[in-house]
């Protein structure tokens, strides 16, 4: 997780998603922090609606 992360989730506690459709891997994802993964940009908003 880079530094700009790490103050945000300091400040602002929220969620993350990852998504397996740009760079990385769905392991790697996890591995920095997702706490969502979104294999497409369809999943999304299922996931924001489902995790509200």
């Amino acid at each position: 997780m880079n530094w700009e992360l790490r103050y945000a989730f300091l400040c602002y506690p929220f969620a993350s998603i990852g998504v397996t459709y740009g760079y990385g891997t769905e392991e790697e994802l996890k591995a920095h922090g997702a706490d969502w993964i979104a294999h497409s940009p369809s999943d999304i908003p299922r996931l924001v609606i489902r995790n509200s």
